[in-house]
């Protein structure tokens, strides 16, 4: 089964609860999510001015996003189990490092959106803003905290519209459907989507995650990354930066597929496409009432 993106991350949630139609068997899903995983675009050949990776990237996760997905029944049989067993895994929490991070984009409503990255004089390559959480810390704040004093550009939480199975709270359930204009959809795949606990609505939430080995201590390291914008301005203030971040970071705007082109691991630029490709699909009437969520 010949499914290409290297968006599977995001969608860890759907694949270990929600089949594809063409799937038949947990073991085909297993199969179809190591095909997905083992594309590489391999290496960045470094900024072209043309925005051709950033295209090719987000018609890979648009062939994810439209994919045909259900609710698959399970019974508990002792194979449900196994399979569960399998593939699951735990960590100590010394063992694991959460970091959170943002994709930040100016002008995010209009066709000249520009995407906020670092070059860190530590590792020599154009990365996305990120780092750990503080103890007690939510992962948004840390998201836009790290941002910040990795930039020095103050930013605040950019509402886009994308699928999620986060879900709505039971107490208002409907009015907070209707403020984040949840979009229910007529045809059978939105129908699907819906029963199978995917909503389609306005929102703030992680909407993206990845996750690799940390080279330095072999923790693994988890990654949320959140949607921003810049809250005053887009010019970086050093006195907003982390003492150590000023000494090491210098934060730049670029294209959006100029940013795509210049960040040196595909995760992030997976990221920056799929926020790109959300910030596409808003109406103006949707970037007028994002703007006022805020």
């Amino acid at each position: 089964m010949a499914i290409e993106s290297a968006i599977l991350t995001e969608y860890a949630a759907v694949i270990s609860t929600g089949y594809p139609m063409e799937s038949k068997s947990p073991r085909a899903e297993t199969e179809r999510i190591t095909l997905a995983n083992s594309i590489n675009y391999g290496p960045c050949s470094g900024p072209d001015g043309t925005g051709k990776l950033l295209a090719q990237i987000k018609a890979r996760a648009i062939t994810l996003l439209n994919g045909t997905w259900h609710k698959r029944q399970v019974r508990w049989v002792q194979n449900d189990w196994d399979v569960l067993e399998g593939q699951s895994k735990g960590y100590n929490t010394h063992a694991l490092m959460i970091s959170c991070g943002t994709v930040t984009i100016d002008r995010a409503a209009f066709g000249d959106r520009r995407v906020l990255l670092i070059w860190n004089k530590n590792t020599k390559a154009w990365q996305l803003p990120k780092g750990r959480k503080n103890v007690h810390e939510d992962l948004a704040a840390a998201a836009f905290r790290e941002t910040t004093e990795e930039t020095g550009v103050a930013v605040r939480p950019l509402y886009l519209r994308f699928r999620t199975r986060f879900t709505l709270p039971d107490d208002g359930q409907e009015g907070v459907a209707k403020k984040l204009r949840q979009r229910l959809g007529d045809s059978l795949n939105d129908r699907r989507l819906n029963e199978s606990g995917i909503a389609n609505l306005l929102n703030k939430d992680t909407f993206y995650f990845s996750q690799y080995p940390d080279p330095a201590t072999g923790a693994m390291r988890h990654i949320y990354w959140y949607a921003a914008r810049p809250e005053r301005g887009t010019v970086s203030d050093v006195t907003l930066m982390g003492k150590e971040d000023a000494q090491v970071m210098r934060a730049q705007w670029f294209p959006a597929g100029e940013a795509v082109d210049r960040l040196k691991m595909s995760v992030e630029r997976d990221a920056v496409a799929l926020a790109v490709h959300y910030a596409e699909q808003m109406t103006d009437e949707e970037w007028r009432y994002s703007f006022d969520l805020e």
